[in-house]
């Protein structure tokens, strides 16, 4: 299985004294994967929303 990951992000550093996080990221593949349940082929697809303070 062979995917990709492209995502964007940004620091917020005027709310709190401590610089605010946040992240985007879309995994998504490029080749099918095996379904265990009849021979079915495929794709995973997933968005993934990322959120920290920086110390």
């Amino acid at each position: 299985m062979i995917g990709l990951i492209t995502g964007a992000g940004m620091e917020i550093n005027k709310v709190i004294p401590q610089t605010i996080l946040a992240e985007v990221r879309y995994n998504f593949d490029l080749t099918n994967s095996y379904n265990d349940k009849g021979l079915d082929y495929q794709r995973n697809y997933l968005w993934q929303f990322n959120l920290g303070i920086k110390f």
